[in-house]
């Protein structure tokens, strides 16, 4: 599978099971979280990433969660997380 491939099956993940539509994000991450996300889950160290980099308003265990993860994981949760700053501009 390819790395695009991924991110569009996370960002159908964010979708379905967290419920993370294109709606949500318009009335909750009006303030480019998404793109801050995005940047700050691939910054290094992680105790940097859980302590400064948490975007507005969310979820500090969740956060907490996916800063955790591996390397290549949190690639494709950031693409995921570009993809819906994107919709959320352009529907």
């Amino acid at each position: 599978m390819t790395g695009a491939d991924l991110i569009v099956l996370e960002r159908t993940k964010q979708i379905e099971k967290h419920k993370r539509t294109t709606k949500y994000d318009r009335e909750h991450n009006e303030q480019e979280q998404l793109i801050s996300a995005a940047s700050g889950i691939l910054e290094e160290p992680l105790e940097w990433r859980q302590v400064h980099k948490r975007p507005l308003s969310w979820n500090k265990t969740q956060w907490n969660k996916l800063c955790s993860k591996p390397l290549k994981e949190r690639i494709i949760i950031a693409g995921a997380f570009l993809a819906a700053e994107y919709d959320r501009r352009n529907n």
